[in-house]
């Protein structure tokens, strides 16, 4: 079962990032990292930072798009994923084999 989402009206920039849109128990963000943008899911009232998160290779305009789409699209379920993600930085997961923090393919 999948809580209905809101979509924020507008880009909002707080302390985590760009919030995207909120569930009943998370606010999803799009946060500029260093060598990424990534999708976060934290949870209502945590001070500790998000639960999930997924990163989409580059800090292009383009990326950013891709990764504000994806989140716009996600349901935000525990089970689930944005589309799209490079590389999940919590469990070290890619979604490509091969495919390195730049974003290129690599033989491993």
């Amino acid at each position: 079962m999948t809580e209905s989402a809101i979509a924020a009206p507008m880009l909002i920039f707080d302390d985590i990032g760009y919030l995207i849109k909120y569930t009943g128990t998370h606010l999803i963000h799009v946060v500029p990292m260093i060598y990424n943008w990534r999708v976060t899911r934290t949870p209502k009232g945590d001070l500790y930072g998000p639960d999930r998160a997924w990163c989409y290779y580059g800090t292009g305009q383009d990326v950013f798009v891709k990764a504000v789409l994806a989140a716009l699209a996600w349901d935000g379920a525990d089970d689930t994923a944005p589309a799209g993600w490079d590389k999940n930085p919590m469990t070290g997961q890619y979604a490509r084999p091969g495919i390195g923090q730049d974003g290129e393919t690599h033989a491993r």
